[in-house]
């Protein structure tokens, strides 16, 4: 007698599927402005991973709600923030560039892992990066 379930019949796939998100905007300009008094803090280092050199990192974006051109309550403010991809776009584009600064060598295609806090000190934003570190460059000269 055999442990494996029995033979059933495949179900026909769904022909649409359905999802439901909430999704924000900042203005442009507030968001810019903002971004631009940010704090960022960075820090990584490349390691193996298997057999692949890859660079791990995070980098830590703060606003504070003092810095913009508007008011909000911080809670819900961060919760907008994070609803908006537009943010989710600029941070990953400024932790991108800092791991690219850092890295002992050229970067391929980077991952990330964004998540939108509120602290005391206002709105955290922390990504965190993968990305295979690549052949050292010929003329030993870092990513820019």
């Amino acid at each position: 007698m055999s442990l494996r379930p029995g033979l059933a019949k495949a179900q026909v796939a769904p022909l649409l599927v359905e999802r439901r998100i909430h999704l924000s905007r900042v203005h442009e300009g507030a968001l810019r402005a903002w971004m631009a008094h940010a704090d960022v803090v960075s820090e990584g280092a490349e390691r193996l991973d298997g057999d692949t050199p890859r660079w791990f990192g995070t980098t830590s974006i703060l606003l504070d709600p003092s810095r913009a051109s508007f008011r909000a309550e911080p809670v819900w403010l961060a919760r907008v923030l994070s609803a908006d991809p537009h943010v989710r776009l600029a941070a990953l584009r400024i932790a991108e560039r800092e791991a690219r600064v850092r890295a002992p060598r050229a970067l391929g295609s980077v991952r990330a892992e964004i998540d939108v806090r509120w602290s005391t000190r206002g709105v955290v934003i922390a990504v965190d990066v993968m990305a295979d570190a690549l052949d050292a460059l010929r003329d030993g000269t870092r990513n820019s």
